[in-house]
């Protein structure tokens, strides 16, 4: 397993600070951008997945399945099992966001963006938990 301080790791949670402090800035001054903000706050969420995998030493896939990474992450780190749902809640935004033909009417869309940012929050919260404690991969217990 690679440390925290890993260089890779370190450019993974860099990108992840951007997209969460994207989605933080705007939901303050600009509420209206909710779909910017979900977008963001999903990206936050893959981006620390990506991480982990990175710090694991496991291969990153070309993805933005948020569904995808949890469950390649589930046998090293059998804790995500507690945010797959939010995973899954925010995996819709990395596409559905951006594009006009997919946005689905919102009532409340500032209240969907602020729950995008919670998860994505969460997601960071559990990652460096695990990476606090230090997970191992299956070849590091051999």
């Amino acid at each position: 397993m690679r440390r925290r301080d890993d260089p890779q790791v370190v450019a993974w949670f860099a990108k992840v600070a951007d997209d969460l402090e994207t989605s933080e800035r705007l939901l303050k001054d600009a509420p209206h951008l909710a779909a910017v903000i979900q977008f963001h706050s999903q990206q936050a969420a893959e981006k620390t997945l990506k991480a982990l995998l990175t710090a694991l030493d496991v291969p990153v896939p070309k993805t933005h399945d948020l569904d995808v990474l949890v469950t390649q992450l589930l046998p090293h780190a059998p804790e995500l099992a507690t945010v797959r749902d939010a995973a899954s809640w925010l995996a819709p935004f990395a596409v559905d966001s951006r594009y006009p033909s997919f946005v689905q009417p919102d009532a409340n869309p500032e209240a969907t963006a602020r729950q995008a940012l919670e998860y994505a929050r969460s997601v960071l919260e559990a990652v460096e938990t695990l990476l606090s404690r230090g997970v191992s991969t299956e070849d590091d217990e051999a």
